[in-house]
């Protein structure tokens, strides 16, 4: 925050403020940041099948072994045939709320930049 005389600054001491609310509609998008992380094939969509029990195991979803088998049978598991797989199992995660978001609250810092406006460096609310 700026004016012509002085910068303000106003910040969170934790990066929780960014992070979106969990819900079904970010579900997909956290689901696949997971698999991103161990893509093979730079962004292809497309991890090797030994590492698919850590992308399962942090993405905290259980599949049958019938279904990881199937998975990684061809020698790679593809993201929209594991993101069915999850589908099928559960549907819940493309559910559209129409609820409004819940609000959040957190602490937020006001640093403000004028020089020697207060020389106490205690604030009392």
């Amino acid at each position: 925050v700026g004016s012509e005389s002085h910068y303000s600054v106003l910040f969170a001491t934790t990066t929780q403020v960014q992070e979106d609310p969990v819900d079904e509609e970010t579900k997909e998008r956290r689901v696949r940041a997971v698999f991103d992380k161990r893509d093979c094939s730079g962004g292809g969509g497309l991890v090797m099948p030994e590492v698919l029990p850590e992308v399962l195991a942090e993405m905290q979803i259980q599949l049958p072994d019938a279904k990881i088998n199937e998975l990684t049978g061809s020698g790679v598991v593809v993201w929209q045939d594991l993101w069915q797989a999850i589908l099928a199992q559960d549907p819940a995660p493309v559910t559209v709320s129409t609820a409004p978001p819940k609000p959040r609250e957190f602490e937020l810092i006001h640093v403000n930049g004028i020089e020697k406006t207060n020389t106490d460096p205690n604030v009392s609310g």
